[in-house]
């Protein structure tokens, strides 16, 4: 189980505020797109949990949940991409403000 820096665990209702991506997996359509699901689920997380460590404890909690959809499976793809983005890959990418 992964815990975030507040040594708080990252239980599946941390991770999914209102099962949001569970849904979003498992529809057999969906309201929103899988972006537009990802952007919400985003919105929802708690203040300080890391979206890369939520999105890697669901992909590792829902890899076998059926896709019933393009957009579930394309949404289980952002996810995976969202995973590989912890803080500290996304701070190396910033740059430093130009000097005037």
């Amino acid at each position: 189980m992964l815990v975030h820096r507040d040594s708080v665990p990252l239980d599946l209702a941390r991770c999914d505020p209102g099962a949001l991506i569970r849904d979003g997996l498992t529809a057999d359509r969906s309201r929103l797109d899988a972006r537009d699901l990802l952007l919400c689920w985003l919105l929802r997380l708690a203040p300080g949990v890391d979206a890369a460590d939520a999105a890697r404890v669901l992909v590792h909690a829902y890899a076998t949940l059926p896709r019933r959809s393009p957009a579930a499976a394309e949404l289980f793809l952002l996810l995976r991409e969202t995973a590989r983005w912890p803080r500290q890959r996304l701070a190396r990418l910033r740059r430093p403000r130009p000097v005037h």
